[in-house]
């Protein structure tokens, strides 16, 4: 639970505190011992250009192993950490499990069906649902199953069937909670209405479609490949409306993740509360060694203009791009994952609002655990988590987690040295300063009065000015309007208030969503999200229920 109200204490700015003043110096010493060992060589892995783009190495932690391997299955970011859900084992046999990360723990509950390559999504009132995928061992047939996980019931229950048995089908959430499944492997397929068991003929049978909202109660359908495993042309289907070609789409072949359905909200881009719904589809031509990005805005199909091209090649050799597009809208970053022969992660980052983007890769060293066609996730944070996959013969699942996290550029070889240089002498400026700071208060013998600190400077930002209504709203945001640091800004948040920087801007909007609700009972949900600053209405309502425990409707009729 975010708490109602913060305190203001001064901790973070004291400057005639003399205990702090020791501290400073402390941890100036400190810092300067540490440059001038990143001047006589650090160990850390250096920035490398290649081929004109950087490679930046990236932070990476491997998690504990999952209860079981698994490959085939779905993973999605869920309540404050992640679930691993479905797939199959050793064997090539089905699991009827779902492994979820919480609180630094996995915890397995059991599911009704299997869902081996199946879709999977979680709905706007927080709510994980899988439906579909293999009926049999070794990949065979399909099911008609649908259950639904609800995080405060802590179980699976059972949900109206499929109209028709489906295997690497994908779904996705209209207004109203309307549920659109398409998608089918080795069997006829057509688009259902699941929600009001409708059905909508397709004209092309495809395997794990995208299927992205085009307009507020439409929806556009697409693939590269059929449900009898044949490549596709350009041809896109309408939820209403007559299909239509894509020239773009001759040349530009949407990836398809072998174990994955695509999810539109891991790839959009839009603004929801405005109706501007677009996505970025990573995409690869014939060869399947280029990668680029299309933006598909509503019906529009074009390339995304980068700086650079995507590279196919690092300075370890070539490196292959397999995953979708996951797009971190707080840092407007677009990444597409990879490997290379030396079992190297590869994370390419696309500076998506700048024109041409920006392109940069991070890397990891070699992963030994690493497996093919893990489950990729891009967690509310900015981390990347691979769970699970296959080995290269796709026989052995693998049961490893890892985290990887783009951070601030680490010290290199060369790099650092400058760094350390100019850090130096910073340093010393900064050391000079505060010296004659202090003999100045010592002088005056009398305790200047204290300026707001930092932390009742971020409240009031929230609270006078309701910065928290802004979408998107990011730390440098906040920095920039203070005048000082991201990492500054964060750790007086948390400092007050044990709080993360999204969790803490959560609790203003979520608060003044209630009072919207309680003076305004009127008002439609959508406007109430995009009035609170959420960026749409799926995230109101799983934020809502994460702060309050309840639906913002439930909480309406309560209040």
């Amino acid at each position: 639970m975010v708490p109602s109200s913060y305190s203001s204490s001064s901790w973070c700015y004291s400057p005639s505190n003399s205990y702090i003043y020791r501290m400073k110096r402390i941890a100036l010493i400190a810092t300067t011992a540490f440059l001038l060992a990143a001047c006589t060589g650090s160990r850390e892995r250096p920035v490398v250009e290649y081929g004109g783009v950087r490679f930046v190495p990236l932070q990476t932690e491997r998690l504990p192993d999952m209860p079981r391997p698994r490959s085939g299955h779905v993973a999605l970011p869920f309540g404050n950490g992640f679930v691993a859900a479905g797939g199959h084992t050793s064997g090539f046999i089905p699991v009827q499990e779902a492994d979820f990360w919480l609180s630094g723990k996995w915890t397995t509950v059991p599911m009704l069906y299997p869902h081996d390559n199946s879709f999977g999504l979680i709905l706007g009132d927080g709510s994980l649902v899988l439906g579909g995928g293999y009926s049999e061992a070794f990949g065979i047939g399909q099911t008609w199953g649908v259950e639904r996980y609800d995080l405060s019931e802590k179980r699976f229950s059972p949900l109206p069937i499929l109209q028709q048995k489906r295997a690497k089908a994908s779904a996705l959430e209209l207004g109203g909670g309307r549920l659109i499944v398409s998608g089918n492997w080795w069997e006829k397929d057509v688009t259902e209405d699941y929600t009001n068991e409708g059905e909508i003929p397709v004209s092309q049978d495809r395997a794990h479609p995208y299927i992205l909202r085009s307009d507020i109660d439409n929806a556009i359908i697409f693939g590269s490949l059929s449900s009898y495993a044949q490549p596709l042309g350009g041809t896109v289907d309408r939820l209403y409306g007559e299909p239509f070609n894509v020239p773009l789409l001759e040349k530009w072949h949407p990836i398809l993740q072998d174990n994955e359905s695509p999810r539109a909200d891991d790839c959009f881009i839009g603004d929801f509360s405005t109706g501007h719904f677009t996505y970025l589809v990573h995409a690869k031509d014939s060869t399947r060694h280029h990668s680029v990005l299309l933006k598909v805005a509503g019906e529009r199909f074009s390339l995304l203009d980068t700086d650079k091209p995507i590279p196919t090649e690092g300075p370890w050799g070539p490196i292959g791009y397999s995953s979708y597009a996951h797009v971190d809208r707080s840092s407007r970053t677009a990444w597409i994952v990879g490997t290379d022969e030396h079992s190297r992660v590869y994370m390419a980052g696309v500076s998506y609002e700048e024109t041409p983007a920006p392109v940069t890769v991070w890397y990891t060293d070699s992963l030994e655990a690493v497996a093919r066609y893990p489950a990729d996730l891009l967690l509310p944070d900015g981390r990347l988590v691979l769970t699970g996959g296959s080995d290269p013969l796709n026989y052995e699942p693998s049961a490893s987690v890892y985290m990887l996290s783009p951070g601030g550029v680490p010290a290199g070889s060369g790099t650092s040295r400058l760094l350390a240089i100019v850090g130096l002498v910073l340093l010393g400026g900064i050391s000079l300063w505060l010296l004659r700071r202090k003999q100045s208060a010592d002088a005056a013998q009398t305790e200047p009065s204290a300026p707001p600190s930092m932390a009742s400077r971020i409240d009031s930002l929230m609270r006078d000015r309701q910065f928290f209504r802004r979408p998107n709203l990011r730390v440098a945001d906040v920095a920039r309007e203070l005048g000082t640091n991201n990492t500054y800004v964060s750790a007086c948040i948390n400092g007050e208030t044990g709080l993360s920087f999204p969790d803490y801007v959560a609790g203003f909007r979520i608060r003044y969503a209630q009072e919207l609700l309680r003076n305004y009972p009127d008002k439609l949900l959508s406007e109430v999200a995009s009035e609170s600053g959420f960026v749409s209405e799926k995230t109101f309502f799983r934020t809502f229920k994460d702060v309050t425990g309840v639906t913002p409707g439930e909480w309406k009729k309560s209040h």
